[in-house]
């Protein structure tokens, strides 16, 4: 009888540990229920920062000169991005975007900030994402 006590008690102290770490663990509960988890986070950040730099490379605003290709290869022009998860489905975030050439200085542009948002499709771990400028 006492043995039969304390299966139960140790079973229903392990269920108990199980809901705890399904309800409060970041790297579990996303695996169960789907959602961002933290290198699908950076995997989304540098997606964004990849998009910003190849648009630099060849925008029309900058020639595809070797010489403005250079400037982006270089570091002149550099892209931050952090997302932060509001969401098991859904980040926010910014994309700064430095450009250290004078010209952009002299007419203030020489920091662009754009407001990003990702989520994620409900079956698959696919997501979309969309920057817009600040006002």
């Amino acid at each position: 009888m006492k043995k039969l006590l304390l299966a139960g008690l140790v079973g229903a102290i392990a269920v108990i540990l199980l809901l705890l770490v399904y309800t409060r663990s970041n790297t579990i509960a996303p695996i169960v229920q789907g959602g961002f988890t933290d290198s699908e986070i950076r995997q989304c950040e540098q997606t964004i920062r990849e998009h910003y730099l190849d648009q630099s490379k060849n925008s029309s605003g900058l020639s595809t000169s070797p010489t403005d290709k250079q400037e982006v290869d270089n570091g002149s022009i550099t892209v931050e991005v952090h997302m932060i998860k509001v969401a098991d489905r859904k980040l926010e975030g910014f994309a700064k975007i430095h450009i250290n050439a004078q010209e952009a200085k002299d007419v203030g542009l020489s920091e662009i900030m754009q407001t990003c948002e990702a989520t994620m499709e409900m079956n698959s771990s696919q997501f979309i994402w969309k920057c817009k400028a600040e006002r």
